[in-house]
């Protein structure tokens, strides 16, 4: 026998099989059910007709009504937002559902696993009646399941879709999660009472891109480092819904209570706020969140937060001893020991005036210039210590606005700089060691 012959026959044998199974499945009723293949409307009644609908898979029970202004509602659960679109889609599906076979003179309902249903699903119409839709098991072929409505007696249909796929919502799956309000352009963040950042129109220091400062100092703050912050306040989202009514002691149990809870706010243009209020930790090491005055309770992702909780001013402080780029710089005085350099920064010269005298000049000051603004502090002093001075520097912008810089001795590795009598930062000795050699070397 071929190949060929060998495929025809073992499905044939199937075939014969998959028959004498729906046939001992049929033996057992009493009378015999006849069968018609087509396409059935499961329900008479329209959308127009529709008050209600419910669902029951194992012990978990979902109902909805509609009520007057046409939405929808939670029946018997406490209240909660609905989404109004997945719900309506889930009637719409219902209301549009139709047969394949109809079988007649049933009397086993067993035999179809309707004895004990995968879910049944129930409609109230507006007349107060209602329709359930009780499904069975698969059909043998495999092409279907077996439905019963309660409003025909001995009558059972084959469905192509599974109502169990279709109806597999959780309450979760249904309620409509609340938009946490979305800030374009941020002025201001603050977190908790350790981080408060706020966003000037223009910069009060020497360095004119200098607009992020603390909120309580005035301290300019790492602009790219607080940038970050708000980008992370603005990405957070919600990861699930944990209730939609939680109560006062729940709230505290997920510490987000007013006393307990970490506020996170951004504010925008005109009176935008987006305000979080940011919990305890979840199973999963995720945080519980909400909004403000609201009872229902969401998680975020703990990588989207943790950046936020952690935030301090003291992480953010500018490294750079003189942020004033040359762009905006009008003089400045280096002097040293050996006395003292000047660079008067002149006014944009026409090409048929320049001299390759000024241009040199010009140049080896713009070069000297950015190995000023080049320095970076390792770290910072509580308070400045006594020590020779061994440079200081005094620059002014075009705007006026002025810096100066004292460099004095403190250790074999560092030099301490005393920022504008203000705020004490430590340099590598050898860094500025070689500075002060270049600009004794131009005297």
């Amino acid at each position: 026998m071929n190949r060929g012959k060998k495929m025809l026959a073992l499905l044939i044998v199937l075939a014969v099989m998959l028959g004498g199974y729906y046939a001992v499945k049929q033996s057992n009723q009493t009378t015999s059910v006849s069968e018609t293949s087509g396409t059935f409307d499961l329900t008479a009644k329209t959308a127009d007709d529709l008050t209600g609908i419910s669902w029951t898979t194992e012990d978990t029970t979902l109902a909805f009504t509609l009520n007057d202004d046409g939405e929808w509602t939670t029946t018997d659960t406490p209240a909660w937002p609905v989404d109004q679109s997945a719900v309506q889609t889930l009637a719409d599906k219902l209301l549009a559902l139709q047969g394949t076979r109809k079988l007649e003179d049933v009397t086993s309902l067993a035999d179809y696993g309707l004895d004990t249903p995968t879910i049944t699903v129930t409609a109230t119409w507006k007349d107060a009646s209602t329709t359930t839709y009780t499904m069975g098991d698969a059909t043998p072929f495999a092409d279907g399941y077996y439905l019963k409505l309660s409003t025909q007696d001995n009558v059972i249909y084959t469905i192509a879709t599974s109502l169990s796929t279709t109806f597999n919502k959780t309450q979760k799956d249904l309620v409509a999660m609340e938009e946490i309000p979305t800030i374009s352009e941020a002025s201001s963040i603050t977190v908790g009472t350790t981080f408060a950042a706020v966003k000037k129109s223009e910069s009060i220091t020497v360095n004119p891109d200098q607009l992020w400062y603390d909120a309580a100092t005035d301290a300019p703050l790492t602009a790219s480092k607080v940038e970050a912050l708000v980008s992370a306040a603005k990405g957070i989202a919600w990861n699930e819904l944990v209730t939609a009514a939680a109560t006062e002691d729940e709230l505290a149990t997920y510490q987000l209570d007013d006393a307990s809870a970490t506020v996170i706010t951004l504010t925008g243009d005109g009176d935008a706020t987006m305000t979080l209020l940011i919990g305890g930790e979840d199973a999963e090491g995720n945080r519980y969140a909400r909004l403000p005055g609201s009872s229902m309770v969401y998680t975020v992702e703990a990588d989207d937060v943790s950046s936020l909780l952690s935030a301090n001013s003291d992480d953010m402080w500018i490294t750079a001893l003189v942020p004033l780029p040359w762009s905006t710089l009008k003089t400045a005085t280096l002097e040293t020991g050996k006395g003292t350099y000047t660079i008067v920064k002149a006014e944009e010269e026409t090409e048929a005036t320049a001299t390759d005298t000024a241009t040199d000049t010009s140049e080896a000051d713009e070069t000297l210039w950015s190995k000023i603004t080049a320095l970076t502090a390792t770290d910072r002093l509580t308070e400045a210590t006594d020590g020779d001075t061994v440079l200081t520097i005094t620059a002014q912008d075009e705007a006026g606005r002025e810096i100066t810089v004292v460099i004095r001795e403190y250790s074999a590795d560092s030099y301490q700089a005393l920022v504008d009598g203000e705020k004490t930062l430590l340099v590598s000795a050898d860094t500025m060691d070689t500075l002060v050699r270049t600009i004794k070397s131009m005297l």
